[in-house]
């Protein structure tokens, strides 16, 4: 049977075919940007869910 592929590996290769590259996959700076801003927007979430939890402890 095939090697297990993640989710990311399965993610390039389907980019690779899409867009016809067989070369290494870059990022644009408004790609890197709007990564940037996700990252931003859940960490803050993660955050404010930490704090929430804080006062719930044993």
């Amino acid at each position: 049977m095939g090697e297990l592929k993640s989710a990311l590996e399965i993610a390039m290769e389907k980019g690779k075919k899409m867009s016809g590259e067989e070369g290494e996959f870059r990022l644009t700076p408004s790609h890197k940007n709007e990564i940037a801003e996700m990252r931003r927007v859940y960490e803050a979430k993660i955050a404010v869910a930490e704090v929430g939890n804080f006062g719930s402890g044993p």
